[in-house]
């Protein structure tokens, strides 16, 4: 289904842009609306991944585009007159403050975990924010110089992020890796870590664990909020903070606003980004006031594109749309919905057998497996190109190369709606069909 307008710019692309994580049998896409998206060649898709959780509220969501546009054209209108001063500007945050960065802030504190005192930092990526939280913690607890996250992890591709992150090894292939940074496995590891205390380090000297409560490029793998207990108890013992990277999870994509809600975890750190600027490039870190100390002195931490304007107009009209229109509700009601389909799936079926399900509401997995259980890659991979021609655009997840869990992870729009979601899953079901016929 990829055509020959795409396949031309496919060639442009690779005659001038690095490689990254692109594909090879996507089309290029140029425009969406809603779940939907159009290539160049003016072929429709269903877009399933929300741009990897960026879309949340879909392509081009009417309220985003309101705020954008009431905003640039009060900027276009002050700028006719030169004598007039209106409150929109062009300025970024890092170094003069604007009130949109202030009441994103604001809002932030007010929808994010617990009740008590916080401070936010900006960046403009997640990878950026997580980096700045490693740097912040070592601002405040420098007498604890290591931190822990979890094989299958992805933090970041950048500076503490990318040592925190632990899901294919080419992400940091070449790059030097620090021993500050202790990797153990999602949804067990505490008996290991526990080996390591007096061997590596004192229980003292770790500062904090960084930890997705559903991870997604590692394969939509949950965490057991029965080990997450015997986590943050771990995590008490040792007064190690408990960082909560809601990148991909947060505002309302798990069915509730932060993953971290279904283990009942007030996190010390919370980071977001991806959805809260609607393809803005924005992110944020809100963290315990009570960690802030002397050490944190003007100038530790800064950015060029610091919360500008522009892209706080797009996370506050996403919050505020989020509530209005009642989406994390409708999440977890399409989220039940998916669910039932997809469970379905593992019993009944001719492909049952070579079928994995995991996932809470809109962010599941469904992972290939052979009879024998072993990885299947070869299957995933076909089930993506296949998905293509189905008109679904569809992403792949899992840890390792090869993956020792080939999934394919849906992150489907907040704003989906029920007949959306079911056309989705009929397309699902007719590709695995076809594929073990």
């Amino acid at each position: 289904m990829v055509g020959p307008k795409s396949k031309r710019w496919r060639e442009r692309f690779k005659r001038s842009v690095l490689t990254s994580t692109h594909d090879d049998f996507s089309p290029v896409i140029e425009r969406g609306q809603g779940i939907n998206v159009m290539d160049v060649d003016g072929n429709r898709f269903i877009e399933t991944s929300s741009q990897v959780g960026i879309a949340s509220l879909g392509h081009n969501h009417p309220e985003i585009i309101k705020a954008l546009k009431e905003y640039l054209e009060e900027l276009r209108d002050d700028c006719l007159d030169v004598k007039i001063f209106g409150k929109s500007t062009t300025i970024i945050g890092s170094d003069y403050v604007h009130p949109l960065m202030v009441e994103l802030a604001e809002e932030l504190i007010k929808i994010t975990p617990g009740s008590h005192p916080k401070k936010v930092g900006f960046k403009s990526g997640g990878g950026e924010a997580i980096d700045s939280c490693v740097k912040f913690l070592r601002k405040v607890r420098p007498e604890r110089p290591f931190f822990v996250s979890f094989i299958g992890g992805f933090h970041g591709r950048v500076g503490s992020a990318l040592q925190l992150t632990c899901s294919k090894y080419v992400q940091i292939d070449g790059y030097e890796r620090s021993g500050y940074f202790t990797h153990i496995p999602f949804n067990g590891g505490l008996d290991y870590l526990k080996e390591l205390i007096g061997c590596k380090f004192r229980g003292d000297q770790i500062n904090a664990v960084f930890i997705e409560f559903v991870q997604g490029e590692g394969g939509i793998v949950p965490a057991y909020p029965s080990w997450v207990e015997k986590l943050v108890d771990f995590c008490k013992e040792y007064d190690i903070k408990i960082v909560d990277d809601e990148i991909q999870t947060g505002l309302g994509r798990t069915g509730k606003m932060w993953a971290c809600e279904y283990c009942g975890v007030v996190p010390d750190i919370l980071v977001t980004s991806k959805a809260l600027g609607a393809g803005m490039a924005i992110a944020a870190f809100v963290v315990n006031d009570a960690l802030v100390n002397e050490n944190l002195v003007s100038g530790w931490d800064s950015e060029t594109y610091y919360a500008p304007p522009w892209a706080c107009v797009a996370a506050l009209a996403t919050i505020k749309t989020i509530e209005k229109e009642n989406l994390v509700e409708n999440a977890c009601n399409i989220g039940k919905i998916i669910e039932q389909r997809l469970r379905n799936f593992e019993t009944g079926f001719s492909f049952s057998p070579y079928l994995k399900i995991r996932g809470v509401g809109l962010m599941w997995g469904l992972e290939f497996r052979l009879r024998n259980n072993q990885p299947d890659s070869e299957s995933r991979d076909r089930f993506l190109k296949k998905a293509v021609d189905e008109g679904l655009l569809v992403l792949g997840a899992g840890r390792g190369i090869p993956p020792k869990n080939p999934s394919v992870r849906f992150l489907l729009p907040l704003v989906i709606t029920e007949n959306e979601v079911n056309v989705v899953m009929d397309k699902i079901e007719k590709i695995i069909s076809r594929m073990y016929s």
